[in-house]
């Protein structure tokens, strides 16, 4: 064998190493940061799973915010105060900064939108017949197995109606998800 060879050979075997040397250093940079990452993901994660299930329970939640918030704890970081441990800081700036704010869940929002339905006639496809004069419908914008329903009440009426067939009701009252009216 050569001394080129040799020196070749050598230098392959020491460019390895360095290079599994550099990964060993490296390494915990490499994984702290998936493990940061992977923290961030998972609190990302548990803050939309809380925010969904706000939105959909029928609790409404208060919360507070400050306006310029960090700008004021930056100042005051700044003058030597303590943000998060000075009560006095705190009390002050959540009187000077502070807001609050209702929380509007769906079922509000919903609730809300059906109240502008009442007194409005609409086209209702009747689906299912409920017994007592009471059948349930779909109007043009309830889409099915999404939306609410329209219940429609013929007792006054008298009318039997047909499954699949249009008839015209009056809205006369709104729950949360779902209409109730009459033969118009």
């Amino acid at each position: 064998m050569s001394e080129d060879g040799y020196s070749t050979i050598m230098d392959a075997i020491l460019f390895l190493a360095l290079v599994a040397v550099s990964a060993a250093i490296m390494s915990p940079a490499i994984t702290g940061h998936a493990t940061e990452q992977s923290m961030a993901d998972r609190s990302l994660r548990e803050l939309s799973a809380s925010t969904l299930i706000s939105l959909e329970s029928e609790k409404v939640d208060f919360f507070e915010y400050r306006v310029l918030g960090d700008v004021a704890d930056t100042i005051a970081g700044a003058g030597g105060i303590n943000a998060t441990s000075d009560i006095l800081y705190r009390d002050v700036t959540k009187a000077i900064l502070g807001r609050g704010n209702r929380h509007r869940t769906v079922m509000d929002i919903a609730a809300g939108n059906n109240q502008a339905h009442i007194d409005k006639t609409y086209p209702v496809l009747i689906e299912e017949n409920l017994g007592n004069h009471l059948y349930a419908g779909r109007t043009y914008f309830q889409a099915p197995e999404v939306d609410g329903v329209t219940y429609v009440n013929t007792a006054l009426s008298g009318h039997e109606l047909m499954i699949g067939r249009f008839v015209r009701a009056r809205i006369n009252d709104a729950m949360e998800y779902d209409l109730m009216g009459e033969i118009a």
